[in-house]
């Protein structure tokens, strides 16, 4: 109900230039947040905190005419390869035997970032979601990201339940249900695990650039977020959909980032005031959650 769009990418690149004195090429890090709506960032109109990613956007760039595919795996796959999803294979997932375009299978022979990059002597980190295989299970086929230039994956494979998921490869090591102790919570997984492997790659690898693709799930369903962060939110969403879609769009014309008028409220969407106390209190609870998912990575990126 609060989102602006189905899906949106969010990149963060880094052209400084790191100590290590051999270096010329730049490190990259592209950090990809799932089913995020553009404006729920507080540097594009948000009231969800994100100091972090804010800071980034002041320092930066904020695109103002951006699109993307309506869908996580074709948009991926265009950020791996630099192809349309339908040239790529990834418009859907239907199978070796469907329509081209459609299969869900990327060709070999459509390089990805990080086999491009090791060209240029890069070494390459993927941490999160892929969502960019179609065949087999195992962690060295050719559609997994060992196999498509990664030195290192910590590749999530199902995310029902950001507290316990069910299978999680790290390289080639299998790990089933690693939250069945109730310390682990998957957003702040990956952001250890991204660091890990930057600290390894300082101390390794320090004459080498190297390329970062931490892929979240977070904000995507399920609705699983700290209880401490979701407190942080209870009861600011009270006031409903209707007032807050007002201040965004407000905020976001002030800001210059949109120029058009105030679209009307989605017919599927009933008036909030129409709303009975507990249906309000249960979407309260629910934005609320969805807030700390993001609240939640964006400490991450810082």
């Amino acid at each position: 109900m609060f989102r602006s769009i189905f899906f949106a990418l969010l990149v963060v690149v880094s052209f400084t230039q790191p100590t290590f004195s051999a270096q010329t090429s730049p490190n990259v890090v592209i950090i990809f947040a799932d089913d995020m709506g553009f404006s729920d960032l507080g540097c594009y109109g948000g009231e969800i905190q994100t100091p972090n990613l804010d800071r980034l956007a002041k320092g930066g760039l904020r695109f103002s005419q951006f699109y993307n595919t309506g869908r996580c795996w074709p948009s991926r796959a265009s950020l791996m390869t630099g192809l349309y999803p339908h040239q790529s294979g990834k418009a859907m997932s239907f199978g070796e035997k469907a329509p081209r375009g459609y299969s869900g299978i990327i060709p070999q022979h459509f390089r990805m970032v990080p086999e491009v990059l090791a060209a240029a002597g890069y070494r390459s980190y993927h941490v999160g979601k892929w969502h960019l295989n179609k065949r087999g299970g195992k962690p060295l086929n050719e559609t997994w990201p060992l196999a498509r230039g990664y030195q290192h994956s910590y590749f999530v494979v199902s995310q029902n339940n950001f507290f316990n998921p069910y299978l999680l490869y790290d390289d080639t090591t299998k790990i089933t249900r690693p939250g069945a102790n109730g310390d682990y919570y998957i957003t702040e997984a990956f952001t250890a695990k991204a660091v890990d492997y930057l600290k390894e790659h300082q101390t390794k690898s320090p004459d080498k650039p190297f390329f970062l693709y931490l892929a979240h799930t977070a904000p995507h369903f399920p609705l699983h977020a700290l209880a401490s962060d979701v407190a942080r939110y209870r009861g600011k969403y009270r006031e409903g959909w209707d007032v807050h879609r007002r201040r965004r769009y407000e905020r976001l014309k002030k800001m210059g980032i949109v120029n058009c008028k105030f679209s009307p409220r989605d017919p599927d969407a009933k008036p909030w005031d129409s709303l009975s106390d507990e249906e309000q209190d249960e979407w309260d609870s629910r934005m609320a959650t969805y807030a700390a998912m993001i609240h939640c990575l964006d400490r991450g990126v810082g």
